[in-house]
């Protein structure tokens, strides 16, 4: 055996050690001798030295210089480096515990992705990590009884999977109970295990509560294995938080229909049982140091429930330990914000971003304005009488986004949660996007980022006992028809472990070395990493980019754009019988938009920045262009990522063994591209369908059809890629949360029948006086200016903005301009010229309040229009618009000019 293949991993010098360094410790140990290096508890035997340094020590200050890190180390961060005097010595340097986990865990991660080890462990650089958010979370959501109650009892899984979070730099970790279903909203709820949790785990002295079919072992085991996550977790690091999602003791108040039904409750003692059971589970798991609550009626409770939240959190004054407390920030008003600060423990408003849904890494500059109108979403579910939600009512605009929460004088914080909504099956990985995210994480001063992993809500609703016609009910996670690829690694939490590396280093520092995820992808597939890693990246662009530009719900209950459910060009005035409303649960998104139901008319989710189908044709047939992102553009881009996803994938082919491995990242891959063609093609076909109604041009109407056809034949090739996986994947009961990208086609098929019968049947003219949508579509300026942001503004003064424009350029400017405020309107003014130089003054009462400014410029000439910042259509990873604070000190959303 050669000497630089014996390993010493230790201290430096006898020092106290924290439980999860000693874990850390230990599984970088295990790791070296898995990968055929063997351990020695004697330094001087070794031919490598893995050894971290004491404190303030001679060796630490040789590593600090040698890395090029500050004096003072900030939390959970680490210096590592070899020593000028012993090459063979690899001294690390920390912060504190996380960041000993960090540095270690990275040499682990190093090994076991590494053909030569030891060569690997002896030539790694010097570095200096450091993370750039704060908190950096994953939350895994119990919402189905028969497939995942094997992964909540299953210790082995939970000690592979909470390694794999802490050795990709998360620090949290959330698991979530009772998100299955909205109260006041689902009925006839029958999948209800452990929803409301309290009485699966325990009974509470005082308290005459049961659980129908629910025995004493099976409580007692529940309570066991949450007690063994949370000290799983506690011992890796992570900090653990418990997501109670819904304190509805019966979902349904009208028909008692829950499987585990259960009694002993009413309004008169719900509040107190609910606070002393808190209080007991608290005292279970000491290792719990956050909680999640969803305050407004869906988790619950009726409207005002700030009476029952203050007798509830009342707990965490009861229990002799610091716990963050994290409530859901829909429907959050005045009222509660006072209950859920009157505590000790720090309070944070946990954000929506992007909806129920992934979208483009930066925050959308507006919410739609459905959210402000009268009624809003939550009136419209509040069915048969049954209200309760009269606050989530008035400030239906909190449904996503951060809505009026970025205060500067807030006494929360906030936290942004990225939802499951668009992509739910399909891999998922684009360093740049992962990386824009982590930038966007601090925006308007959030704590941080909390991510729901992929496959949350597979079997929500009961949907996995209750199959479609010809399937059969399922009990695990299994994604695969095909047998070769349902080996170890393709269902579940280890398809998505390249996921989680992206969501976790770039969120810990979005300006992470590639290495860190290359060496994993090149463990997996060898010459072809740089086109798989290309492959992925760009197909990874395509579904939030489509929720952007096309948004007909933001309820990730109604809208799957990974699994799309057509919405038809051609408006289709019958209404058919909904089976599902005994159920609660509506036919299609149309409840959520405002009507026609058509694709033309859907709102983006993004209305400030991206414009509809409808609203860009009009605006080419009226006086004035839009200069928002067109769905031209969007088709553009569209295409671009998926052809580029294509071509790399096809390189891939020549250069990777064709392992499981690669083959469910190809299928994925080409799945996401031909998804990308369909709606590309899809936008083209609606502004040719819109310019038709609009002219009665027969050209463009053969224009439609043309691109919808390509468009069905998109939506074929990806339901063929797709063969290989069930027919069934249930994220709910109703047919648009479940099924196979092949049921999806007859709906295409229809509207594109309807398409042709109106072909058929029209008298339009063949030449009609207005030019074709091709000869007037906007131009696109690539706007050449200079500006600098200011470093700062005075609240209650006028603030200037200036601009130069290249000399003889014949432009005009306006500047879109707002508080960091989703509750507000963004006003519009057009600058003073001087030349080729251009100013604004932004009014002092837009800087008087207690919000940031942000604002975004739109450029016109004869030649096109521009927005400025422009979203870059390659990585569309960028902010969109400056930011500016009154306190220049502030650093969240403030970009370099173009």
């Amino acid at each position: 055996m050669t000497r630089s293949r014996r390993v010493f991993v230790g201290w430096e010098r006898p020092v106290p050690v924290h439980a999860s360094t000693a874990w850390a410790i230990d599984f970088l140990r295990a790791t070296a001798r898995n990968r055929g290096l063997t351990l020695t508890d004697h330094p001087h035997e070794a031919g490598q030295r893995v050894l971290l340094a004491a404190p303030g020590g001679a060796l630490a200050a040789q590593v600090m210089q040698a890395a090029a890190a500050p004096e003072q180390l900030p939390a959970e961060s680490f210096a590592m480096a070899r020593t000028p005097a012993e090459s063979q010595t690899l001294a690390i340097v920390v912060a504190d515990e996380a960041g000993a986990v960090y540095a270690l865990t990275e040499l682990s991660d190093i090994l076991r992705c590494s053909d030569t080890p030891a060569t690997a462990l002896s030539t790694l650089p010097a570095r200096y990590e450091h993370p750039h958010v704060a908190v950096r979370s994953v939350s895994r959501m119990f919402s189905c009884h028969a497939t995942d109650s094997a992964w909540f009892h299953d210790r082995g899984f939970w000690d592979e999977y909470l390694t794999e979070l802490a050795v990709q730099r998360f620090n949290r970790f959330s698991l979530g109970f009772g998100l299955a279903y909205d109260y006041l909203i689902d009925k006839r709820v029958t999948d209800n295990y452990l929803c409301f949790v309290y009485p699966f785990l325990f009974s509470v002295p005082g308290y005459d509560v049961a659980v129908a079919g629910l025995t004493e072992d099976e409580r007692q085991r529940n309570l066991e294995s949450l007690q063994y996550i949370a000290s799983a977790a506690s011992l890796r690091g992570l900090e653990f938080g418990l997501g109670l999602w819904n304190h509805a003791y019966r979902l349904d108040p009208v028909i008692p229909s829950e499987r585990w039904l259960i009694s002993g409750l009413d309004a008169s003692n719900h509040a107190t049982y609910c606070g002393e059971a808190l209080e007991m589970l608290l005292r279970a798991c000491p290792e719990i140091s956050a909680l999640t609550f969803r305050v407004h009626f869906e988790g619950g409770v009726p409207e005002p429930t700030h009476d029952f939240w203050r007798v509830v959190t009342a707990a965490l004054d009861r229990v002799a330990r610091p716990i963050r407390l994290d409530a859901h920030a829909k429907g959050v008003n005045d009222e509660l914000l006072e209950v859920l600060g009157s505590h000790d423990a720090p309070f944070t408003l946990s954000t929506k971003y992007w909806g129920e849904h992934m979208g483009l890494p930066y925050h959308q500059a507006s919410i739609r304005s459905r959210e402000f109108g009268v009624g809003g979403s939550a009136a419209e579910h509040s069915a048969d009488g049954r209200d309760g939600a009269a606050t989530t009512r008035r400030r239906s605009f909190t449904r996503y986004g951060y809505a009026d929460y970025a205060r500067d004088d807030a006494e929360y914080q906030l936290l942004h949660r990225v939802w499951p909504g668009t992509q739910r099956v399909l891999l998922w990985g684009d360093p740049a996007m992962a990386a824009g995210i982590g930038r966007q994480a601090t925006f308007a001063g959030s704590q941080g980022i909390e991510w729901f992993e992929p496959l949350t809500f597979l079997g929500r609703k009961d949907s996995a006992s209750r199959p479609l016609e010809q399937q059969t009910p399922r009990t695990d996670r299994d994604l695969y028809r095909d047998p070769e690829l349902s080996g170890p690694g393709s269902s579940g939490w280890q398809k998505y472990l390249y996921t989680l590396r992206l969501w976790g280093r770039l969120s810990y520092d979005p300006g992470a070395d590639p290495e860190s995820w290359r060496r994993y992808l090149r463990s997996r597939f060898g010459a072809g990493t740089a086109d798989c890693e290309a492959a992925l990246g760009f197909a990874s662009r395509i579904l939030p980019l489509v929720l952007t530009a096309h948004a007909p719900s933001v309820a990730g209950n109604a809208y799957w754009p990974e699994m799309y459910t057509n919405i038809p060009l051609v408006a289709d005035e019958h209404t058919a019988e909904n089976p599902f409303a005994p159920f609660g649960w509506q036919p299609d998104s149309r409840f959520d938009m405002t009507p026609p139901y058509t694709f033309g008319n859907t709102s983006t989710l993004d209305p400030e920045l991206f414009a509809t189908v409808d609203e860009y044709v009009d605006s080419l047939l009226g006086d004035e262009a839009t200069a928002k992102y067109s769905p031209m553009e969007v088709a553009d881009w569209l295409q671009f990522l998926a052809q580029s996803a294509l071509d790399h994938l096809s390189s891939a082919r020549q250069l990777t063994d064709l392992s499981e491995a690669f083959r469910r990242l190809a299928i994925d891959v080409e799945i996401l591209a031909h998804l990308g063609q369909f709606f590309a093609h899809k936008f083209r076909a609606a502004v040719a369908w819109r310019w038709h109604e609009r002219t009665a041009q027969v050209a463009v109407l053969d224009s439609a059809l043309a691109e919808y056809r390509s468009a069905r034949d998109a939506w074929q090739q990806a339901a063929d890629s797709a063969d290989a996986y069930q027919r069934d994947l249930p994220f709910g009961r109703a047919p648009y949360q479940r099924g196979h990208w092949v049921d999806r086609l007859p709906g295409i098929d229809r509207d594109i029948a309807a398409l042709t019968s109106h072909a058929a049947g029209n008298d339009c003219l063949r030449h009609a006086d207005r030019p074709g949508v091709a000869t007037r579509t906007a131009p696109r300026l690539q706007p050449q200016l200079g500006h600098v942001p200011p470093p700062a503004f005075k609240k209650g003064e006028r603030l200037q903005l200036s601009f130069a424009a290249p000399a003889g350029s014949d432009v005009s400017i306006r500047v879109h301009y707002r508080p960091v405020n989703q509750a507000a309107s963004w006003l519009v003014a057009s600058t003073v010229a001087d030349g080729d130089r251009f100013s604004l003054d932004i009014p002092a009462d837009c800087t008087s309040g207690p919000y940031s400014l942000q604002y975004f410029v739109e450029v016109r000439s004869p030649h096109g229009t521009a927005l400025y910042p422009r979203l870059d259509p390659v990585h569309l990873s960028n902010q969109p618009y400056f930011v500016v604070h009154a306190d220049p000190a502030l650093r969240w959303g403030r970009v370099s000019p173009q």
